[in-house]
């Protein structure tokens, strides 16, 4: 599993950055993170299969709705889609929806998912690991 927390940064050489730079890195590795694994994933994919699982990214409830009638059609009450309930009770039941299908249409459509997520954060890290020094300078950060 990933963590991007403090253990990260020091792991990579950028333990000793101040910490309000330290919250910048970690968004920022999670934001390039999020988008790398998008382009590779979406990349590989079909315009019906970008069409499908755009339903989810859009919250488009009619599109969402299509889709699980038809690949799991007792969404409702599977374990994870409850466990997404419970874990964020303030969500709308769209929101559910669409982080439930998001995270089901990937492991139906792109087992390859947990890989690709692997792949792309070895690549961030190492990029991050060669350019640590230039980073530290730039913040005035200590290597940890």
């Amino acid at each position: 599993m990933i963590k991007l927390d403090d253990a990260f940064l020091a792991e990579i050489g950028l333990g000793g950055l101040p910490p309000v730079q330290r919250n910048v890195m970690l968004q920022k590795v999670f934001s390039r993170l999020e988008i790398q694994v998008g382009e590779r994933l979406t990349s590989a994919m079909s315009p019906d299969e970008l069409d499908s699982f755009g339903f989810f990214v859009d919250k488009d409830v009619v599109g969402m709705t299509k889709w699980f009638n038809e690949n799991v059609p007792d969404y409702e009450s599977t374990v994870e889609f409850e466990r997404i309930s419970a874990a964020h009770p303030e969500a709308s039941k769209v929101w559910v929806m669409s982080e439930y299908g998001a995270t089901k249409w990937l492991q139906i459509n792109r087992p390859d998912y947990p890989q690709v997520v692997n792949d792309v954060f070895d690549d961030i890290k190492r990029e991050l690991i060669s350019h640590a020094a230039a980073i530290r300078a730039k913040f005035g950060g200590a290597a940890v």
